[in-house]
């Protein structure tokens, strides 16, 4: 079977469920992110035109946006294979060997994931517990977006598992890296 014939095929309906996630996961992340864009630009207008800074927009930025738009879109990220990669060492390797390493550094990824995502679910139901909220002057609840931690590294995960799949059937999509020539 040449590599044409397997990326001819669809990939399995798993990887398909696993792309799905990784992209519906992505719209939160897109939507906090014009959120807060309006955010921060509603907070200078008031602050520069009506000498009148929203209340709470520090604590709002990195507790609630940032969460959203860091975590969720992991998944996505890994996805289009947008992640930094340093290549320097593994592009001087012949093709098997660098799909080794590609595997390698995939399986670590997930697990690196899969650690901070555990780590994340016991923070998260912490801080639930206790209804956590913020220092700031204006008391924010910051208890809820902590669970963007475990989420965004459940689909991290899954999309490195749906990754190694495509490495090593032969289905990767071409780097990236020629973009940026």
């Amino acid at each position: 079977m040449t590599a044409a014939t397997r990326t001819d095929r669809p990939a399995p309906v798993w990887v398909r469920c696993i792309r799905g996630i990784s992209t519906v996961m992505a719209i939160p992340a897109a939507i906090a992110c014009m959120g807060l864009m309006i955010h921060v630009i509603g907070e200078v207008l008031g602050r520069n035109l009506f000498n009148h800074p929203l209340p709470g927009t520090l604590e709002i930025t990195q507790y609630w946006w940032m969460m959203t738009i860091v975590f969720l879109a992991f998944g996505y990220t890994q996805l289009r294979g947008d992640h930094i990669r340093a290549t320097v060492i593994t592009e001087m390797l012949d093709a098997r060997w660098e799909r080794a390493a590609q595997v390698l550094a995939l399986f670590l990824l997930g697990g690196f994931a899969v650690f901070l995502g555990v780590h994340g679910w016991t923070s998260a139901v912490s801080s639930m517990e206790i209804r956590d909220t913020s220092t700031g002057a204006q008391p924010i609840p910051i208890w809820p977006m902590v669970f963007a931690v475990p989420l965004g590294c459940a689909a991290l995960t899954m999309q490195c598992v749906a990754s190694i799949y495509a490495v090593a059937t032969g289905r990767n999509p071409a780097s990236h890296a020629e973009e940026l020539i």
